[in-house]
């Protein structure tokens, strides 16, 4: 039972999607630090992996507060079901987000001001999101902050450790908060109904699911341009190659199209970025079999995670 606990703790923090923030941090730091693109990087210097830690802890302490506000429309939606079938009590997981909180914050100082700086702004964004003010729920602030957090602070927590922000990290971040926004956008369309049943506001519940797709498949676009006009090739190429998808679910809005679309151009990116960093790779690999583990051994379920599954 203890050993069952420990698995759903470490699943409530999400790292299937920490792995999208990681995406971005290990993005930052390749361009921060002016790496070379047909190379391969293994160990970083220890700040790094300080402010990896600090970061993942972070963005795990705002995913079990965004699963505490949201308990009730992933029951209705049939996702993350640690919360609702009361796996871990409300309670319990306050006490961990505390924990990573802690954890987090004795870890920024130490990989130097300019990550703690960014460190803060992450947490701000975190607050306004899954805290008291609820940005998540309000259409606009919240495509906007899931671009702001992932594609622009995420990236700028890597560039910060490899050396201080410019303009320059601002405008080599554009690619990826546009290709945020298109995952994002895609995610949010298989949820619509269970959002609308419990009142959620999300574009897609706003301005529906084919307005949404088209949204998406404007930043895909606009990621493609972004990555061609800053040479950043691996995010143009991984963008270029999701791009007929998004065009596909725009015109034919169904679940499998939809879902095809943003998990082909998650993958595709992490896939470039796991062949250019082999450390980020392993982990990938790593958390994606525990992850089937997990969801077969608590729920039953065996396609998740995947392309198109749940």
């Amino acid at each position: 039972m203890r050993i069952g606990k420990t698995l759903d703790f470490i699943m409530l923090a999400r790292p299937m999607l920490m792995i999208a923030g990681w995406v971005f941090m290990f993005m930052g730091y390749f361009w921060g630090a002016g790496l070379p693109l047909w190379n391969v990087s293994l160990p970083f210097d220890l700040r790094f992996w300080i402010a990896f830690a600090s970061y993942s802890c972070e963005m795990g302490a705002v995913y079990v507060m965004n699963q505490i506000r949201d308990v009730d429309s992933d029951r209705a939606n049939r996702k993350i079901l640690i919360l609702p079938e009361g796996l871990v009590s409300l309670r319990a997981a306050w006490w961990w987000v505390g924990c990573q909180a802690v954890v987090s914050a004795c870890l920024a100082p130490l990989a130097g001001p300019w990550f703690l700086a960014i460190w803060v702004v992450s947490g701000i964004f975190g607050f306004l999101y899954s805290g008291p003010p609820n940005l998540k729920g309000r259409a606009i602030p919240n495509i906007i902050l899931n671009m702001a957090g992932y594609g622009l602070v995420a990236f700028l927590a890597g560039w910060a450790v490899a050396r201080p922000l410019n303009p320059w990290a601002l405008w080599y971040a554009l690619p990826y908060i546009l290709g945020d926004g298109a995952v994002t956008a895609g995610t949010i369309i298989p949820d619509i109904p269970g959002d609308i049943a419990t009142g959620e506001q999300t574009i897609g519940t706003r301005y529906g699911a084919r307005a949404t797709a088209w949204f998406g498949f404007i930043c895909c676009a606009g990621a493609v341009a972004g990555g061609i006009l800053t040479r950043d090739f691996i995010i143009a190429v991984a963008s270029g190659l999701s791009l007929p998808l998004f065009a596909l679910s725009a015109f034919r809005t169904t679940d499998f199209a939809v879902k095809f679309s943003y998990r082909i151009a998650s993958f595709v990116l992490a896939l470039f970025v796991g062949i250019r960093f082999p450390v980020f790779g392993v982990l990938c690999i790593a958390i994606f079999f525990y992850a089937r583990f997990y969801n077969r051994l608590r729920f039953g379920i065996t396609n998740y995670p995947s392309f198109t599954g749940r």
